[in-house]
């Protein structure tokens, strides 16, 4: 069963926008982006026009999460371990 994040990171996006909360413009390091939550929040990001940089070793985090914002603009993602 899939199941489609797009409204609930829609919600994310719309209760931000209540608290006055925007990331539009800034760049952003998210460092286990190919996590679950690391991609949500990369999700979040990219979708209120952040410039997101996604870090991530992959040790546990999956490009699954991640394939579809590779050909954003404002998507990059790094293979990098930082520990």
């Amino acid at each position: 069963m899939n199941y489609d994040f797009n409204q609930d990171i829609e919600e994310i996006i719309e209760k931000l926008k209540g608290d006055n909360i925007s990331f539009e413009g800034k760049t952003i390091l998210v460092t286990g982006g190919a996590g679950f939550l690391g991609s949500w929040v990369c999700d979040v990001l990219v979708k209120q026009n952040a410039y997101c940089i996604c870090l991530d070793n992959l040790t546990s985090g999956q490009p699954k999460n991640i394939i579809h914002l590779m050909k954003k603009s404002n998507f990059r993602f790094i293979n990098h371990d930082i520990s």
